[in-house]
């Protein structure tokens, strides 16, 4: 498998070709879609000699929705795939790496909290459908359920239709969900346009068990799964424009891994990209007061995100924190050597811009940790890195996104002392 929805294969002749739809070990027919240079990209039709691993997608809309991409794989076979990606990617950069350490998910489906559903208008006499774009097209397939959605978006998916019929969706082009995991609370957002005025009331009208609104909701994490405190939930207030971990389930996997990583004595803690400042929070309120930082300093670009992570330095009573707003290479820029000791990182999937990766080096810390969705960036960052000193020591794949390609990863950075600062 290639970090995608394809599978790499040759014909008999040696083209290469890349197959949606197929596994590795499997000999298919397939119809070209693309034909470029180097390569052809094709969709497997028919499958003459099927894998082990293979099994029926449990979706009716495979192979036409691009949402999952590999439901035809059987889920333990997803994960031993998503590993091979992960080390293939880094081998071919050049990256030294352990093997990863792998986090499956308990619940392959139903984990999304959030999603952004594309709103298809009603033919003549028809009713308003949601759904998503078609595999490697703009085009929508409208859906009745998602199965990766977590059931309580799924469950307002019909709700949400008749509302939509009886206000109509304005401007909007789709609808952004977000939905907490434990209670009938439900976020929206209107994207690509406005909603009308009227279409809350209708929401709230067809969804009679679930507070509807577009302000912001709390999500609770469970601290005993992250670091081993018992009986005590950290709440972090989001809204619908701030980046959250939408399986919510394995984020407590995800930040337990992290924060293991910055160790038991960070020494000074910046953040890059913090966003709401979630993990900040849990490394400045740990149980143990020597193992949490001496000083935590939080970069963030989005507004209402640094507006969120203030609140909740405030409402946890994080001491000895700050938070500087704006891109991360102007402002790690302003920032001294003997101010950094670790360093977390949680980028979008582009990566580190090439002055961030220069910062960095400049400031030297200790130890980097790297959270990553996407290994591509990954491993173009870790070699970057590699080149200045710093070595991966240690990496946890945590499969966030079960049923689709995306690899999401935490490693462990350490500075060569040899190096010179």
């Amino acid at each position: 498998m290639t970090y995608g929805a394809s599978a790499l294969a040759r014909t008999e002749d040696g083209q290469v070709v890349f197959v949606d739809d197929a596994l590795p070990g499997e000999r298919v027919i397939a119809a070209v879609g693309k034909r470029k240079r180097r390569y052809l990209q094709a969709r497997a039709q028919q499958v003459l000699q099927a894998s082990p691993r293979r099994v029926a997608p449990p979706c009716p809309y495979v192979p036409a929705c691009g949402g999952c991409q590999w439901q035809h794989a059987e889920y333990e076979a997803q994960v031993e795939m998503k590993a091979r990606v992960l080390a293939e990617t880094l081998r071919r950069a050049g990256v030294s790496a352990p093997v990863a350490a792998v986090i499956p998910s308990d619940e392959p489906f139903r984990y999304r909290i959030r999603g952004e559903f594309h709103v298809v208008p009603p033919a003549t006499d028809g009713a308003f459908q949601l759904g998503f774009n078609r595999r490697r097209t703009y085009e929508v397939v409208a859906v009745e359920d998602c199965l990766i959605h977590h059931a309580n978006v799924a469950d307002a998916l019909p709700g949400i239709r008749r509302a939509l019929d009886r206000a109509g969706a304005g401007t909007a082009r789709s609808l952004r969900l977000t939905a907490h995991p434990e209670r009938r609370e439900l976020l929206w957002q209107a994207l690509g346009g406005a909603a009308p005025d009227g279409l809350q009331d209708a929401l709230s009208g067809e969804l009679p068990g679930y507070l509807v609104h577009q302000d912001s909701l709390s999500l609770e994490y469970d601290a005993s799964r992250i670091d081993g405190r018992a009986g005590e939930a950290l709440v972090f207030r989001v809204d619908s424009g701030a980046f959250v971990q939408v399986n919510h389930d394995l984020a407590h996997r995800l930040y337990a891994i992290a924060l293991g990583y910055i160790g038991d004595r960070p020494g000074q803690l910046l953040e890059g990209y913090a966003g709401f400042g979630a993990m900040s929070v849990l490394a400045a309120t740990r149980p143990d007061p020597a193992a949490r930082p001496t000083r935590v300093t939080m970069v963030e670009e989005s507004r209402p995100a640094v507006v969120l992570a203030r609140l909740h330095i405030r409402l946890h009573q994080v001491e000895n924190a700050s938070i500087l707003p704006g891109r991360l290479e102007d402002r790690l820029a302003q920032v001294e050597p003997e101010e950094v000791d670790s360093v977390l990182i949680d980028p979008p999937r582009a990566g580190m811009t090439p002055p961030v990766v220069d910062e960095l080096v400049r400031l030297a810390p200790e130890r980097i940790v790297y959270v990553s969705c996407d290994p591509a960036t990954l491993a173009r960052d870790l070699a970057s890195l590699a080149d200045d000193g710093y070595t991966v020591q240690a990496q946890t794949l945590v499969d966030m996104f079960p049923q689709t390609y995306h690899v999401e990863t935490v490693s462990l950075l350490q500075r060569d002392r040899n190096v010179a600062r």
